[in-house]
């Protein structure tokens, strides 16, 4: 995938996710562009707080991509965190490369909901 693809899904995601998404990047071994980061968390997150998430994000992708043949799963699509302010996502393209997506938890209500319920019976188990 080019960084032309990942724009065109930037584009997408604007028009689907509206409000909901938080930030849009593109990465390669050696550097990343930021496609899109939402006005109300510019102000939040410096520049190197941006590299730095982003060179953590980089590991975990050369991490995941490694275990592809461990799992047995055939190849990572994309890998999804989930957090409480905000849902991660990745997309690998290859070894190096990938594409980065975060959301708010709401525009992933489905999934989120369904860790939640998870969470609430891990507790419940717990007591």
């Amino acid at each position: 995938m080019t960084v032309g693809v990942t724009e065109e899904l930037c584009e997408f995601l604007q028009h689907r996710a509206g409000d909901l998404l938080r930030a849009v990047g593109y990465y390669d071994g050696e550097e990343y562009e930021l496609l899109y980061l939402r006005d109300d968390l510019q102000s939040q997150y410096t520049s190197a707080e941006i590299e730095a998430i982003v060179e953590g994000l980089r590991r975990e992708h050369e991490e995941l991509t490694a275990l592809e043949t461990s799992y047995r799963l055939g190849e990572l699509n994309c890998s999804i965190v989930t957090y409480e302010k905000g849902v991660v996502m990745q997309f690998p393209h290859d070894e190096s490369t990938g594409t980065l997506v975060t959301l708010d938890p709401e525009a992933a209500k489905q999934l989120v909901g369904f860790i939640d319920r998870c969470l609430a019976w891990i507790d419940e188990s717990e007591e």
